[in-house]
């Protein structure tokens, strides 16, 4: 109205409703709005009547009911409230969009306006809004299929009925979520819709255990392979440990070698150790915490190392300290066998910055403080890092870059993870009994023989290498064969879990445009 605004359509209706306003209701706007909702035109389907394109395209003659969609904070307190989430807490503080109170409380953050409600046209507070913006766009359709906020309240809202009977469970849906019950149609393909993913479940599993049975048979047939000459190998391996029980302890040519029972002396170069601050040498041992040992400098340079130590620690809780580290004769750069410096009571590979340092992601050390263990690190020239303890891989290992060490400027230090002298936060308080410095990466046959004294095993590699040729192309041949069908089986996923089903039938519901339009 008003001199910008249209003419009424219907001025005597206006009129109409103005004298039973105030003579009949006696100025009662509740009264109005009983009156208005229970006329016939109020009740009228939003479905248009077959001319109404040609006779009232614009709906001025109130044929059928417009279809409204509900305000972006109803669509949320929809999904709320179906899903069984919903708080009815009154008052208290601004929540998070993710949270289930209502979305009156949802904070507003003009810079930061939450995803669901601003796509939804929730007002943007930068300017007073008279009316709501009402869009139709592809966004609000993608929000309602892939929002987690949605796929999480389909969860809850999947979870939270149940019924003896598919029936009775897709009805108290319906009731729920649309305020009705489904109509025999709508039953019958919701019912529909179970059967098909519980029986695509089916077929994958069916499809799974058919690859699965094509694995086994190659996986024996590249056994089969495999097998004799592993057996071959492994009969030369117990020869040749038979061997070094006679000869002593296995020897990889270390360029230093430390047996504190015997004295702070290099078996091998001219590395001695020095005692810093309180170290000492008793029971066999070196004893670090309130010192530390430091090496003379290297005679040679290094680049590819593996370090070696036989440790105990006085407890578990303490972190940072370095059981045996490389370093330069400034503290700086530095290689350590590091205990619980980024993750408690685990071993890692210390270095300048981290810059070499990455989680092995091995287990947590147990036993140190009540025995000796056995570790070791090697340095491949290609940057790969890898742990080992008591001649075992320790987690996995990982590839960085690799530090280089000059003759005569760098040195092996014990108890500290570097520096020139002890230190809060780099010390390690415990018992260091034998440590050796190879200028090599050791392979992990070799490893395994340093923390058991033998050979314990022939590594796939070598078995690899004595093959034959028609050997090596027929088990490339099959493997190429396992990763196909393993890749296979790995495509087709696993199928839906029961809750899956109804979670997705919740999702196809809250999709429905009836769940956040007025009909």
């Amino acid at each position: 109205f008003g001199r910008m605004g249209e003419k009424p359509s219907h001025p005597e209706l206006l009129d109409f409703l103005a004298v039973k306003f105030s003579d009949d209701f006696d100025w009662s706007m509740k009264k109005v709005v009983k009156y208005l909702v229970s006329t016939d035109a109020f009740h009228r389907s939003s479905e248009p009547p077959a001319d109404v394109a040609t006779k009232d395209p614009e709906n001025k003659l109130l044929s059928h009911f417009p279809v409204k969609r509900l305000e972006a904070e109803a669509v949320r307190d929809s999904l709320l409230l179906a899903s069984g989430r919903l708080t009815r807490d009154l008052y208290g503080a601004p929540a998070d969009g993710g949270a289930p109170r209502r979305s009156v409380y949802v904070r507003v953050i003009r810079n930061n306006l939450d995803p669901f409600l601003s796509v939804y046209d929730s007002p943007v507070p930068f300017s007073t809004t008279g009316r709501r913006s009402e869009t139709n766009v592809p966004a609000q359709s993608l929000t309602m299929l892939n929002n987690g906020f949605v796929v999480g309240a389909a969860a809850q809202f999947a979870n939270a009925i149940k019924g003896e009977t598919d029936t009775e469970r897709i009805q108290k849906m319906w009731l729920t979520a649309l305020g009705r019950e489904p109509s025999p149609e709508e039953s019958s393909a919701a019912k529909n819709f179970l059967d098909q993913m519980r029986t695509k479940t089916d077929e994958i599993a069916a499809k799974r255990k058919t690859l699965e049975a094509e694995v086994n048979e190659l996986q024996a047939k590249r056994n089969g392979i495999l097998k004799p000459i592993r057996e071959k190998l492994e009969a030369e391996l117990a020869t040749k440990n038979a061997d070094q029980e006679k000869k002593g302890p296995v020897n990889f040519n270390p360029i230093g070698h430390w047996d504190f029972s015997k004295g702070t002396e290099d078996f091998v170069g001219d590395s001695d150790v020095n005692l810093v601050g309180g170290a000492t040498i008793e029971d066999g041992a070196l004893i670090v915490g309130k010192g530390i040992g430091m090496t003379k400098p290297l005679g040679q340079n290094l680049k590819a190392k593996t370090l070696e130590v036989r440790v105990q620690l006085n407890n578990l809780m303490q972190t940072g300290g370095g059981a045996m580290s490389v370093q330069g004769l400034a503290g700086e750069p530095f290689d350590s066998i590091t205990f619980a410096e980024r993750q408690p009571k685990r071993w890692m590979a210390g270095s300048s910055g981290f810059r070499r340092t990455q989680d092995f992601g091995g287990t947590d050390e147990i036993e140190a403080n009540t025995q000796p263990i056995h570790f070791v690190i090697t340095y491949a020239e290609d940057g790969t890092i890898r742990g080992y303890r008591n001649g075992k891989p320790y987690g996995k290992p990982y590839k960085t870059g690799v530090q280089e060490y000059q003759k005569g400027d760098s040195q092996v230090i014990f108890g500290l993870r570097h520096g020139k002298g002890p230190g809060t936060g780099r010390q390690l308080y415990g018992k260091i009994f034998e440590a050796r410095l190879y200028d090599r990466a050791l392979t992990e046959q070799e490893v395994a023989a340093l923390g058991t004294g033998k050979l314990d095993f022939v590594p796939e590699s070598k078995i690899r290498d004595a093959l034959t040729d028609a050997q090596k192309s027929e088990l490339k041949k099959t493997e190429m064969q396992i990763a196909k069908l393993n890749a296979d089986r790995e495509a087709l996923g696993t199928g839906l879990g029961e809750g899956e089903v109804w979670k997705n039938l919740a999702h196809s519901i809250f999709n429905l445009k009836e769940f956040i339009y007025l009909y």
